[in-house]
């Protein structure tokens, strides 16, 4: 019997790199990184063994793929990936958690499925010391493993990859969020667990056109008949999301379901018991890999002091830096401005080296950027400014966030007395 091909690079998703989501301006406002011949014949011999050694290794890691494509990562990126290879049987097919990357902001994980036709997964939790990860991008989650209509089977890498930092907690993690840090100082490890649930068509498939159909009562009745008649509805083109009936958004919203875009995918009913039976799939597998790491990087908040100057107090709460992502989180407050004042000044960035001249972005696959006001505890609102991106290959050891404003003729006018510095390392 010959084996089944590995269409890992034919099948899974375009990675997901590439679909860049970059915002150099910050407009939204939320309220909310000499010897003899033989024996230099003989070094030559292990240092080519050597190099071939560490170039499969590169080839082989699935985390790095997942991360850079077919950009071959550096050495610096390189020894950060960790090996896991935590594997779980799901009655025919193997999951694997191959390898990983944690530089303390952000985690990233490479998964391999031993086949994948025909399959449909879910992730129900990613957690990094039992505080929820914010996904910012993946191939897997709400997706088929390969096209279900591949006309052959076969082994599949996928990935995923996400924020752990306070702006994208929710109220009850950010109440536990320090002391999950602090234990992560502490040790020196996380501890990861990663729930995924694993769905089969029970029948075919019926392609159903709804997501640009302007007629939101005939793109959902085409859904409900799909099921109705035992089908599982897909989204008419690739990558063929699985796409819920109109009783689970009224069960989901009451009334307001109608008012609803019928091109809603199986993830927003992940949370009732049935949302298989919905959609008449069944349960291949629901299961949880548990496993540890190693946290590369701690904050580099030693590095950025407090800042007062111009009327304001820039504190830093958070800077992390690594070969592979950046983050950084600030607040700014002030006693003589108002709220109002300090998003007309602090709205829009550059982000430039120390000689005022702006990053090159080129080829940048990942880069967010927000500022605004968010409310406190305490009632009170507070300026903060976020930044997550791809740490570059000339990254500077520091940034500088340049404000500016918009001229008459649209152009940047620069308020360099008002630029903060941003210490990376």
């Amino acid at each position: 019997m010959k084996p089944l091909p590995d269409l890992s690079r034919a099948f899974s998703p375009v990675p997901p790199v590439v679909h860049t989501r970059m915002t150099q301006t910050l407009e939204e406002i939320h309220h909310m990184k000499k010897r003899n011949v033989s024996v230099a014949f003989a070094l030559a011999a292990v240092l080519a063994l050597t190099l071939v050694g560490a170039a499969l290794a590169a080839a082989q890691s699935g985390v790095m793929r997942f991360l850079l494509g077919d950009t071959a990562p550096n050495a610096a990126q390189q020894q950060m990936v960790q090996p896991v290879g935590l594997s779980h049987q799901s009655k025919d097919m193997t999951v694997t958690v191959t390898d990983a990357v944690f530089d303390g902001a952000q985690l990233s994980l490479a998964l391999d499925f031993s086949r994948g036709r025909g399959v449909y997964a879910l992730i129900d939790h990613l957690t990094i010391n039992g505080i929820n990860v914010y996904l910012r991008y993946d191939n897997l989650d709400d997706a088929w493993l390969i096209s279900p209509f591949a006309m052959q089977d076969g082994r599949v890498s996928l990935g995923l990859c996400g924020d752990w930092n306070r702006r994208n907690l929710e109220e009850e993690d950010l109440a536990r969020y320090p002391e999950a840090i602090q234990r992560m100082r502490d040790t020196g490890m996380v501890d990861i667990s990663l729930g995924l649930t694993l769905l089969t068509p029970r029948a075919q498939l019926e392609r159903v056109a709804a997501l640009n159909d302007e007629d939101t009562a005939a793109a959902w009745a085409r859904i409900d008949a799909a099921i109705a008649a035992g089908s599982t509805p897909v989204d008419a083109d690739g990558p063929w999301n699985v796409l819920i009936p109109s009783a689970a958004m009224r069960d989901m919203w009451g009334e307001e379901w109608n008012n609803q875009w019928p091109a809603q995918t199986l993830r927003v009913i992940r949370g009732m018991a049935d949302c298989a039976e919905r959609v008449n799939m069944d349960v291949l597998d629901s299961f949880t890999l548990d496993f540890s790491l190693k946290a590369q990087t701690t904050p580099a908040a030693a590095h950025n002091p407090d800042i007062a100057a111009n009327g304001v107090r820039i504190h830093f709460e958070e800077v992390f830096s690594s070969a592979i992502f950046t983050n950084f989180r600030l607040t700014i407050a002030s006693d003589t401005l108002s709220n109002t004042e300090l998003e007309q000044l602090y709205r829009y960035f550059e982000l430039c080296a120390p000689d005022r001249q702006p990053l090159d972005m080129t080829g940048v696959r990942s880069l967010e950027l927000s500022a605004g006001m968010e409310e406190q505890e305490d009632g009170s609102l507070l300026f903060a400014v976020d930044g997550s991106m791809e740490t570059l290959a000339d990254m500077p050891e520091e940034l500088l966030l340049a404000p500016f404003q918009y001229d008459a003729d649209s152009r940047r006018v620069y308020d360099w007395d008002r630029a903060i510095p941003v210490r990376l390392q």
